[in-house]
């Protein structure tokens, strides 16, 4: 997927925000951190994207945490405080199965132009693709 055009979709915010991919041409670069309330290795990792976001958000870069269904159904508010609690100021949209997507715990770096995908992370693996 490094170097192709992100899959389409359409997502809205917890703040009634709405955005797709067509929106990447408005950022320098965009992240979504895909993620779950009761995901461990998202508790050990939402502190360090919103380290990432507060050096990079002034600089352009728009961060959105994609909420994700891990064998918990999370109402919006209760998914608002737990991340919350793990220090996160990310957007936050909930996933509603966007074709192409296939991550829990994972990150998602698009450019700005031409919406390309140019990084992609995946849980706690820590194996890393990054694009040229």
């Amino acid at each position: 997927m490094i170097g192709q055009p992100a899959p389409a979709f359409s997502l809205t915010t917890t703040a009634g925000i709405a955005f797709s991919n067509k929106e990447f041409a408005g950022y320098h670069a965009t992240v979504l951190n895909f993620v779950a309330p009761n995901c461990g290795f998202c508790k050990r990792q939402v502190p360090k994207v919103e380290d990432i976001r507060r050096q990079y958000e002034p600089l352009g870069v728009r961060f959105v945490n994609v909420n994700q269904k891990m064998g918990q159904e999370f109402s919006v508010p209760d998914a608002q405080k737990v991340y919350a609690d793990m220090g996160s100021k990310l957007e936050l949209a909930f996933d509603t199965k966007q074709p192409g997507w296939s991550a829990i715990s994972g990150d998602r770096l698009s450019d700005a132009g031409d919406g390309r995908q140019q990084g992609h992370h995946q849980g706690g693996n820590r194996r890393r693709q990054t694009g040229p």
